[in-house]
């Protein structure tokens, strides 16, 4: 006696149908999503050592094993600025990342920077921008864009980083982080984003710089800040602590020499920070102006001594100044000699070194 095979109806036939339909499609979405836009990463990938091999035969300066560079050998966990190791090691498990996601020469679009502003923290940058601004072929980030060195914003990629600058025309597009100078990371991802990007590092007197920044800091914290001789001396109160977090951006040798492993020399244009506000910014704006390929727009007149203000503003169109706001120009708290004298002790070989690296003696004393 034969049996004859249960009948699906057809309805339930076209419900499995539908479904598998559904989850299929879902499925391909989210593996095409996940191909090509991250929403969580670590580190850029590392170069392979044939392209480190091509870099090195551009860069004489170019060091593969840069993590073990002399120059970072005491420098403490906070400067790196690096993830968690084992979040690191899950993202780069979990992500395929791809070059797209953070290559300026495969976007498409506007309005990518071609020039940034790297630092250094408290010499000038502000003014600089200032002055870059009444330039007509120049636009400008209104804002530090902290792509490079901070991971909630690279996670991003390009087409966040390309909101920041509004501009359809402008022939060089900038924007400032001062904290990319020191940020161990940012020279290898600005490297991979654009390898043919201009850099502007501004340097002031090293000692001038740490007492401006710890100015700043007292007045942001409402006066709670540790004291500049709290952060900078050992248990003993005479030796300077060389991994303080107040003197890194001044030191430039050692910050310059790390960028100088992915950039030639070529590609980095030093402002004098000091000479920027302490005599007419034409004559160190004059020589940027060339260095970004600018038209010639740039004179003695294009900026005027505020007397009111106490420094140089620049000239508008219809003849008014554009003169940074009240917090420009701080004067500094009170320090004690000694700890200025033992400071200008401790810099002078860094200094030194840093006239070497440039070519230029800045007289800083």
């Amino acid at each position: 006696m034969s049996t004859q095979a249960p009948q699906i109806p057809v309805k339930h036939m076209l419900c499995f149908l539908l479904t598998v339909f559904v989850c299929s499609f879902v499925f391909a979405y989210q593996y095409i999503e996940n191909s090509n836009y991250c929403l969580s990463t670590s580190y850029i990938m590392p170069y392979p050592e044939s392209t480190a091999k091509v870099q090195s035969s551009l860069n004489p300066r170019f060091d593969t094993s840069i993590s073990r560079s002399p120059i970072y050998t005491n420098l403490s966990h906070e400067h790196y600025n690096k993830s968690d190791d084992a979040v690191t090691s899950k993202m780069n498990n979990r992500i395929e990342k791809s070059n797209s996601f953070w290559k300026a020469a495969e976007f498409r679009g506007c309005c990518l920077p071609n020039t940034i502003i790297i630092g250094a923290k408290k010499a000038g940058t502000r003014a600089l921008i200032n002055f870059l601004k009444i330039h007509p072929e120049v636009a400008i980030a209104p804002n530090e864009v902290h792509f490079f060195d901070r991971e909630e914003n690279y996670s991003r990629g390009l087409k966040w980083y390309a909101k920041k600058i509004e501009s359809q025309d402008a022939k060089v597009l900038i924007e400032k982080s001062p904290y990319y100078f020191i940020d161990y990371n940012t020279p290898e991802r600005v490297q991979a984003y654009n390898s043919s990007i201009k850099l502007i590092l501004l340097a002031r007197n090293p000692v001038k710089r740490v007492l401006s920044d710890q100015t700043q800091l007292f007045h942001n914290s409402g006066g709670t800040t540790p004291t500049l001789e709290e952060k900078l001396f050992t248990y003993d109160n005479t030796t300077v602590d060389k991994t303080a977090k107040v003197l890194q951006p001044s030191l430039y040798v050692k910050y310059l020499t790390h960028w100088l492993q992915w950039f030639p020399k070529s590609q980095i244009h030093i402002v004098d920070g000091d000479k920027l506000v302490r005599e007419n910014p034409f004559y160190e704006m004059k020589p940027l102006e060339k260095f970004l390929q600018l038209s010639s727009f740039f004179n003695l007149d294009k900026f005027q001594f505020s007397s009111t203000k106490g420094f140089f503003c620049p000239v508008l169109s219809n003849n008014d100044l554009k003169c940074l706001g009240s917090t420009k120009g701080t004067k500094h708290l009170r320090f004690y000699n000694s700890t200025i004298y033992k400071l200008t002790e401790f810099f002078q070989p860094y200094n030194e070194q840093f006239y070497t690296l440039v070519g230029k003696d800045f007289g800083w004393t």
